[in-house]
């Protein structure tokens, strides 16, 4: 029964909130994540692209939040990228972004 929610809460559209499905999730090793899901909308894969693009920024030597991309319920990836502003005990951690 447990996979069956997972599949609906994973499901493409589904709503939770913001401009695409998203959610925090933990990894096995407890570390805080922002998983994004595809969308019923997409309508190309945004999920490996965003990890695509993550892997580029790390191969340039940039300083980028570490990332994964998955599939579970859909054709497209989801997109998880770890928190940086959390504490792997869900504490908020003051950050300054320079844009």
């Amino acid at each position: 029964m447990g996979q069956k929610w997972l599949r609906m809460l994973i499901a493409p559209g589904g709503s939770l909130g913001g401009a695409r499905p998203k959610a925090s999730v933990v990894d096995e090793a407890g570390h805080l994540y922002i998983a994004k899901f595809p969308s019923v909308k997409d309508e190309y894969d945004v999920g490996g692209w965003e990890m695509v693009v993550n892997a580029l920024a790390v191969g340039c030597g940039l300083n980028v939040a570490p990332a994964q991309a998955h599939k579970f319920a859909s054709n497209y990836h989801c997109f998880m990228v770890r928190r940086f502003d959390r504490t792997n005990a869900g504490r908020r951690l003051h950050i300054l972004l320079r844009l």
